[in-house]
């Protein structure tokens, strides 16, 4: 592949246009305009529809790419999602918007060292016995929120599961959460 179309797609300076010209050369080019920080959204949005997982996975780390994409695109790409500078600064921007992710996953970006601190206080305040183990999965997870994750479930006698409309006992629910976390003791 020519060398001048590879940095032509990585440039920040190409054109929205000249970007769209190259992603539809091949899908290594079409990867290297997804990875671009200065793709168009609405071109990174475009690009999404191919199943590369290439392009998908660049689509993952570009900070342009919408939100709303990114939602999905956590589903196979969550450490990626984690580490998107563009998540960090979308959250300080609207700190409210963390109420707006679904639930899966926050789980899932939970687990990755790369996540913003932001999410991590935020989930040691709810009572959701995934969102716990995926904290006690994270070496990130700091003192003070295991201590507001820990004072949540001794407040808390039960805990109401939504999905299941059940209640759980709040300490069995944090004991339980051993049998599936390796310690690499």
């Amino acid at each position: 592949m020519d060398k001048k179309l590879k940095q032509e797609a990585a440039d920040e300076n190409t054109s929205g246009e000249r970007l769209q010209e190259l992603s539809e050369i091949n899908e290594h080019l079409a990867a290297i305009v997804a990875q671009n920080p200065a793709t168009p959204p609405q071109l990174l949005a475009k690009l999404d529809s191919n199943p590369n997982k290439n392009i998908r996975k660049s689509l993952a780390q570009n900070p342009n790419t919408p939100i709303k994409l990114l939602w999905q695109l956590e589903i196979d790409f969550p450490q990626y999602l984690a580490s998107n500078p563009a998540l960090s600064i979308l959250l300080l921007e609207n700190p409210d918007l963390v109420e707006e992710i679904p639930i899966e996953t926050l789980i899932n970006i939970l687990k990755y060292e790369q996540v913003p601190t932001l999410l991590l206080d935020f989930a040691s305040k709810q009572s959701d016995k995934k969102m716990a183990l995926s904290m006690l999965m994270n070496s990130k997870t700091s003192l003070e929120q295991l201590y507001n994750l820990f004072k949540l479930f001794d407040e808390a006698s039960e805990l109401y599961n939504i999905n299941t409309k059940e209640y759980h006992n709040a300490w069995e629910v944090l004991y339980s959460i051993d049998y599936h976390v390796s310690w690499g003791l």
